[in-house]
């Protein structure tokens, strides 16, 4: 048997460097990169405008003779894939062995002056002869032992600041490319375009070891550097964050606001009219100190059982894009109104082992909303005073997130254009959004308390109270003296219109409150609906396609006059027919318009109608729901379709618990109570709730909480069932108990508590 060798077709070359690197910035960015990992403290681009030549400096290790051969024209063969920590310990970005085609997106032809500790090697290749039919093995370039010197190869260099800056650095090795034939037009835009990319290549803290110049013949070296200090900036938040193996440290620092010397005040207000109010620890917050939090990553991303993101970092900031003097002396903030940051320091941005993994936080472009913040924002839209949840937008908040080459669970594409998306880069992702999510309940919990306290002082519950007590004197004086128009002979209030008009005023406006909560709760419960329906869609599906069937059966065998099996396939359509209409009864049932009107009724007798079909779809799945009530009757004013809404939540989630395991007993109790309050008990003995949640249960009440994920572990619940209970419960002032669920080895329990007319 005869072997043969693989071979490389040239072409393969300009698909690595040309097409490959698809930017002129990308490939500029990989050849900065090249220069940090070489131990230099120093890059020079220069673009000769003049000549059209644009020149690479740095002042780096150098190469060997042996480096060049065997690695730097050997595709695939790095250097760095192994030993990739360099002689002052810079962790080496490169390890891909292609970073060097780079050069071939900028300019046709290049020629390199590469100094090491031992010797100097002149290196010149023409990329065009990549591009014709021959094997990669037969094009060549030029390599030589050299005496020029670095002056004498910058000989045609236009600058006289290039060079003043290089005598003014160690420069013993070091290595110069100069590229000719290029490949774009280098216009004063473009130059300026690069260089914000380059501020935003390295993070802050690496300026002082490595500075970067970009010159062109007009340029000075002022004008050239490269300053990668951000801007003064009045940020609102800060949020650092640290993940060690299966633990994550986060600090929160409030900078918004200006309240130390009232906090006092303003918590012994909200307590004396019953508000919970800020705890005594918050003091301190207020006051510099950080909220820190000590998590299981386990915890932050619940139904994620493998392919964590291993060791990061990250430091993010959000400030205010808008203020008013109004809003400024209501909420105490610090600052009379934000500052616009550069869009160059906008977005979140990642690093890996200081260098930038593009394109994730890039401004004007699809992956500045890495994270998809928009997304929640816009599935979650609430005011930050409001009560629903707020969500930060994607241009309130910035920062950086750091990843290490030694972290191997997250690996670049070998374009350089991004992380590979595996489920380590969504538990990543997933982590950072749970870390922003620790910050948006802190900010809203502030404004929250903020809101009640302005309330009070501005008194206006108790000016609507009183001018409601005017009017109502008002009217009885009308009546008795059958004149219009009167005033009551002893008013409270100076007002400027009659207490009459004013509460005419109010009635309106309570009457469109009330049409707007009536609105929220009709989409409250389509929205339950829609989460029923979609969890079952393939049951539905199945049902309505048997029930053609069935029927085409039954047609078929009344034409041939085959009236048993015609009768035995009317009767099963009827059975369909029947768990289709249990169906229709829990879904689209729950809103009628009689249900949607608050009344008196029968929970018990409710319940039971409900269960009933209920009971139709959930026997074929083994499964059985019981009720229990002490009492034969129990009386309640409420809204039907409102504790429908609860009870079909609570349902659709213990089956799900059922369907992730084969087991029989499958039971749901509900036990119902009334004294002061309708007391309901929920259970089932199901799988219950997965660890990271056993340990706070009330996290499954957050609006799009929730850890169903698919095959590829991405998240596909919606996460809004629980988050809608929770909302019927605060509108009967009631409350929800999910204790027993952190020492409950299985299942789930839940206990609701509702207030109202009883």
């Amino acid at each position: 048997m005869s072997k043969v060798n693989f071979n490389v077709n040239a072409y393969t070359a300009r698909l690595i460097g040309r097409e490959n690197v698809a930017t002129l910035n990308g490939a500029i960015l990989e050849l900065v990169k090249n220069t940090y990992d070489a131990d230099s403290s120093i890059c020079i681009l220069y673009y000769d405008d003049i000549d059209d030549n644009v020149y690479l400096i740095d002042n780096g290790c150098g190469m060997t003779e042996n480096i060049i051969i065997n690695h730097w024209m050997t595709i695939g063969r790095s250097t760095k894939r192994n030993k990739y920590i360099s002689k002052k310990g810079r962790v080496q970005t490169g390890a891909k062995g292609i970073g060097r085609f780079a050069l071939d997106r900028i300019a046709d032809f290049c020629e390199m002056l590469t100094i090491n500790d031992n010797e100097k090697l002149l290196w010149k290749v023409n990329w065009k002869d990549f591009e014709g039919d021959s094997n990669i093995t037969d094009i060549t370039a030029e390599l030589d032992k050299t005496d020029i010197t670095v002056k004498e190869f910058l000989k045609d260099v236009h600058n006289d600041y290039i060079n003043q800056l290089i005598n003014n650095v160690e420069f013993e090795t070091g290595t110069i490319f100069k590229l000719s034939g290029l490949r774009d037009k280098w216009s004063e835009a473009r130059i300026n375009k690069i260089m914000d990319n380059l501020r935003s290549l390295i993070p802050i803290n690496i300026s002082k070891q490595f500075k970067i110049y970009t010159f062109c013949n007009r340029f000075n070296i002022d004008e050239a550097e490269v300053l990668v200090n951000a801007e003064d900036f009045n940020y609102d938040y800060k949020i650092t964050f640290k993940v060690t193996g299966d633990r994550a440290l986060v600090s929160i620092y409030r900078n918004e606001f200006d309240l130390i010397n009232e906090f006092d005040k303003i918590n012994m207000t909200l307590k004396e009219h019953n508000f919970e109010g800020f705890s005594e620890v918050d003091k301190k917050y207020f006051d510099s100190a950080p909220i820190e939090y000590n998590l299981d990553v386990t915890e932050m991303l619940p139904g994620f059982n493998e392919g964590f993101a291993g060791n990061f970092d990250g430091e993010l900031y959000f400030t205010k894009l808008n203020t008013t003097k109004k809003d400024k002396e209501k909420y105490f903030y610090r600052y009379p109104s934000p500052k616009k940051v550069n869009e160059i320091f906008t977005g979140i941005k990642l690093y890996r082992d200081s260098f930038r993994v593009r394109p994730y936080g890039e401004y004007n472009t699809s992956s500045y909303d890495w994270l998809l913040l928009d997304r929640k924002k816009a599935k979650s839209p609430a005011a930050i005073t409001g009560k629903g949840s707020w969500k930060v937008r994607c241009d309130q908040i910035f920062g950086v997130i750091n990843i290490s080459r030694t972290n191997d669970n997250l690996m670049d594409q070998s374009n350089r254009e991004g992380i590979v998306e595996t489920k380590e880069f969504l538990a990543l992702k997933e982590t950072i959004c749970y870390v922003i999510s620790l910050f948006e309940i802190d900010r809203q919990y502030v404004f929250r308390n903020l809101r009640e306290y302005n309330n009070i002082i501005e008194e206006t519950e108790r000016l609507e109270s009183q001018i409601a007590e005017i009017a109502k004197q008002e009217l009885k004086n009308e009546e008795e003296s059958g004149k219009e128009n009167i005033s009551t002979s002893q008013p409270t209030l100076n007002v400027t219109v009659s207490a009459v008009d004013a509460q005419k005023v109010i009635d309106k406006k309570n009457e469109e409150i009330k049409d707007l909560i009536d609105e929220n709760n009709l989409l409250m419960t389509l929205a339950a609906t829609g989460i029923v329906t979609n969890t079952y869609i393939h049951e539905l599906k199945a049902l309505t396609l048997l029930l053609g069937s069935k029927t085409r059966t039954a047609l078929n065998a009344l034409n041939r006059n085959d009236l048993d099996i015609c009768k035995k396939a009317l009767e099963d359509s009827y059975n369909v027919r029947k768990s289709l209409n249990s169906w229709f009864e829990i879904t689209i049932n729950s809103l009628r318009k009689n249900k949607r009107k608050k009344q008196k009724i029968d929970i018990v007798d409710h319940l039971e109608n409900l269960f009933q079909n209920w009971n139709e779809l959930l026997a074929p799945k083994g499964i059985s729901l019981v009720l229990e009530s002490i009492d034969p009757t129990v009386m309640f004013n409420c809204f039907p379709y409102e504790i429908e809404t609860i009870l079909n939540n609570l349902i659709t989630n213990s089956i799900a618990s059922f369907d992730k395991e084969d087991s029989v007993n499958k039971e749901i109790k509900v036990k119902i109570n009334l004294d002061t309050e309708l007391e309901i008990e929920y259970e089932d003995n199901g799988l219950g709730l997965s660890e990271e949640y056993k340990k706070n249960p009330n996290r499954i009440l957050n609006q799009f909480e929730t850890d169903r994920r698919d095959e590829f572990g991405e998240l596909i619940g919606t996460g809004m069932g629980m988050g809608i209970v929770k909302s019927i419960i605060e509108g009967y002032s009631g409350s929800i108990d999910l204790t027993d669920n952190k020492s409950i080895e299985r299942g789930f329990k839940a206990k609701i508590y509702l207030k109202g007319d009883v």
